[in-house]
């Protein structure tokens, strides 16, 4: 999962491997293929919160007129 990080996969892509993993590890424990999952108690990345953007009304109501639309959406 490092190495995925290394390369700049963010944290909800390295998240999603890891679950798609852990889980046929775990059906690989669950048939006894394996003993235990080695995936299991890895640490992951935590995702970092980002500041939302919102549209202002101001351009919620321009922004179809630019497209030559009538309709209102806000």
């Amino acid at each position: 999962m490092s190495a995925m990080t290394d390369r700049g996969s963010g944290a909800t892509t390295v998240t999603r491997a890891y679950g798609l993993l852990a889980a046929v590890l775990d059906d690989a424990v669950k048939d006894r293929r394996m003993l235990v999952n080695p995936a299991r108690g890895v640490n992951l990345p935590r995702k970092i919160g980002r500041e939302h953007t919102y549209l202002t009304h101001r351009r919620c109501t321009s922004w179809p007129l630019r497209l030559g639309s009538t309709a209102h959406w806000c």
